[in-house]
C-alpha cells in the first residue's frame, strides 16, 4: 500500500518523481556495474535503466504508471535485462497497449522482445478496456500497471483481462481479491472483481472482470496492530484432464 501513498505524494509534488527514480538508479547493483543515473534529454523525456536490481518487469510497470499519473514522458532501456529471455513478453506488451489507450499516449518500441520503449502520455481517461495476453502471462501483474492510474480517473473504469490467474512467479488473483483489495478499501479505493474462469500454465485462458471506481483523495489509515489469527483457509484448483476429486485430495492433505 505504500505505493499508493507514493502515487498521491507524487501528484502533489512532481519534482519528487525525478528525484525518486534518480535515487533508485544510482544505487549500486551487486551483480553489475554501477547503474546509470536517470537522464533527461533535451526533448524532456526521462530515460530509465530497466536492468537495475533484479532486472525484471516491475520497473517497467511502476515507471509507466508514474508516467501516466504525472504526465511525464519516459524512455525505458535494458528492459528485463536480468531475465533469461530479456525484453517485453506478451504480458508487458498487453499492459502497455491498454495504458496507451487510457492515457492517450504515444508509444514506440512496443513489440515482443523489445528492450527499449518510449511512452509519452497525454490525458488520463476512463472507460472499458479488454486485453487478452494469449499466454499464461499474469493478470495480477497486468493490474499492477493499470489500477494505480485508473483509480484517479474521472469515472468508473472496467477491465476484462484474459491470461494466467494462478501462475508461478506472480501473485495469484486470489491475493489481489482477498488481501490487497480489503487493505486498499481502507484507503478509499473501491473495486469489484469477478473471476469467471481460471487460467494456468502453460495455456492461460483465465478471465478476470474488474471494475475500478474513481477516488479523488486517498484516506490516511493506521495499521499498528496485527490482530488475532482465528482461521486459515485454503483453495485448491484443477484444470484440464485432472479429475475434480484431486482438488479435494490436495485440500484435505494440506489442511
Amino acid at each position: 500500500m505504500g505505493a499508493f501513498l507514493c502515487y498521491k505524494i507524487f501528484m502533489i509534488r512532481e519534482s519528487v518523481f525525478i528525484l525518486h527514480i534518480g535515487f533508485i538508479l544510482k544505487i549500486k547493483n551487486d551483480k553489475k556495474e554501477k547503474a546509470k543515473s536517470t537522464m533527461i534529454s533535451e526533448d524532456g523525456i526521462i530515460s530509465i535503466d530497466g536492468g537495475i536490481f533484479e532486472g525484471g518487469g516491475q520497473i517497467l510497470r511502476i515507471a509507466c504508471a508514474y508516467s501516466a499519473l504525472l504526465n511525464k514522458p519516459i524512455r525505458i532501456f535494458n528492459i528485463r535485462a536480468g531475465r533469461r529471455v530479456p525484453g517485453l513478453s506478451a504480458q508487458h506488451l498487453c499492459g502497455l497497449k491498454i495504458a496507451k489507450k487510457f492515457c492517450k499516449a504515444r508509444l514506440s518500441g512496443a513489440e515482443i522482445g523489445s528492450t527499449e520503449i518510449t511512452f509519452i502520455p497525454s490525458k488520463l481517461t476512463s472507460g472499458y478496456y479488454q486485453a487478452d495476453i494469449k499466454t499464461a502471462g499474469s493478470v495480477s501483474l497486468l493490474i499492477q500497471l493499470l489500477l494505480p492510474c485508473l483509480i484517479f480517473g474521472q469515472n468508473e473504469s472496467r477491465l476484462c483481462l484474459k491470461g494466467g490467474t494462478n501462475v508461478h512467479f506472480a501473485p495469484p488473483i486470489d491475493y489481489f481479491t482477498d488481501v490487497f483489495c480489503p487493505i486498499a478499501e481502507k484507503f478509499g479505493i473501491r473495486t469489484t472483481c469477478s473471476i469467471p474462469r481460471r487460467g494456468f500454465f502453460p495455456k492461460g485462458g483465465g478471465e478476470v472482470n474488474l471494475s475500478i471506481y474513481p477516488v479523488h483523495i486517498l484516506c490516511p489509515i493506521t495499521l499498528l496492530n496485527r490482530g488475532n489469527l482465528y482461521q486459515i483457509d485454503g483453495k485448491a484448483y484443477v484444470a484440464g484432464g485432472i479429475p475434480f476429486s484431486v482438488s479435494y485430495i490436495i485440500y484435505y492433505n494440506t489442511s
